[in-house]
């Protein structure tokens, strides 16, 4: 599952392998569960300004991969809620509990 910019948000769903995202937000909730990584990509080009993005977990949403940051223009906040957890690594990304 992949986008650029846009919102990738997911309810009572299975992803099989990846959520990759460029500079959209990502919301888990209602068991939502990633079966791969969490992977925010860097942007093509030079001179990009600092960007952020956020990562929300709810009502007992997991990653059973790792959370990665490839790009260190990118601020990630990951939202933890409900029992929510990633099982993989969290790799240039903070976590917050809610």
């Amino acid at each position: 599952l992949t986008t650029i910019n846009g919102e990738i948000e997911i309810s009572n769903t299975k992803v099989g392998q990846n959520i990759e995202t460029v500079n959209g937000d990502i919301r888990l909730m209602n068991k939502s569960v990633v079966n791969g990584n969490i992977v925010i990509k860097g942007e093509s080009g030079v001179g990009s300004e600092k960007r952020r993005v956020d990562i929300y977990l709810s009502d007992s949403s997991e990653v059973k991969g790792n959370v990665e940051v490839e790009d260190e223009n990118i601020t990630v906040k990951i939202h933890l809620s409900n029992d929510s957890r990633v099982l993989g690594d969290i790799i240039n990304a903070e976590v917050v509990y809610q």
